[in-house]
């Protein structure tokens, strides 16, 4: 149950974030004719990440190929149940948790019913069930219980104007092929 009262309140705003751009920092909004800085990856080689943890569900390949930058990242967070990956301009991110929590048939349908409309979607053919939250310009947090799982990745690409949820699907179907 701990699983669903994360997904509501992420849903609502209660869950951290990805952080915000830095007050005058250049972004697409703020200063014309500026995208900010490029995403790049780390230049620290990533090592191999423990079975069954965050980090092995969605990898530093997996998360560069996301946020659309050359080379592999290394986590800035990896716990057993929580991973994180920033590209290095420092806003472009990707978060995964991952917890123990079954699906039970219609939670996901009875979470939807909480939320605003227009930005949860139930999503079909993504482990035993799924949905999409948009964050707006911010990014896109995915939801998916599947082997007795839970696991939630939110994608935020703040430092150019790009769609996310088609990336945040792909990363949530490759890890739940590797729980």
């Amino acid at each position: 149950m701990a699983g669903v009262a994360m997904l509501a309140l992420s849903g609502c705003g209660g869950a951290p974030a990805p952080a915000p751009a830095q007050p005058g920092a250049p972004s697409a909004s703020s200063a014309p004719g500026s995208l900010g800085p490029s995403p790049t990856a780390s230049a620290s080689p990533t090592k191999p990440a423990r079975k069954g943890t965050a980090c092995a569900l969605v990898t530093g390949d997996d998360a560069a190929a996301a946020l659309g930058v050359a080379r592999a990242l290394t986590p800035t967070t990896d716990k057993a149940g929580v991973c994180g990956y920033a590209a290095s301009n420092g806003v472009d991110t990707i978060e995964v948790t991952v917890e123990r929590e079954a699906y039970r048939a219609g939670l996901v349908d009875a979470v939807l019913g909480y939320l605003d409309e227009d930005k949860a979607t139930k999503v079909a053919g993504v482990g035993d069930a799924a949905l999409s939250y948009s964050l707006g310009p911010l990014g896109t947090q995915f939801h998916v219980w599947a082997k007795g799982r839970y696991v939630v990745i939110t994608l935020s690409i703040i430092s150019r104007s790009v769609a996310t949820e088609a990336a945040a699907r792909a990363l949530a179907e490759t890890a739940v092929g590797r729980l």
